[in-house]
């Protein structure tokens, strides 16, 4: 999951597409030009499953 701050709020936004426009929810500020942080807070972590092998 991706995270800007708008300059002008001063609030984070998240998203996991950085590729599109990205509007600020809160004041509608354009942030497609701000940078991205990864929010690893966010991101939901996966293990691989020790049966999956046996699965279909």
């Amino acid at each position: 999951m991706y995270s800007k701050l708008c300059p002008d709020c001063k609030k984070k936004s998240y998203s996991s597409n950085v590729k599109e426009k990205w509007i600020c929810p809160y004041c509608g500020n354009d942030l497609s030009n701000v940078n991205p942080s990864v929010d690893s807070a966010k991101v939901k972590k996966t293990t691989p499953s020790a049966n999956r092998k046996n699965k279909p």
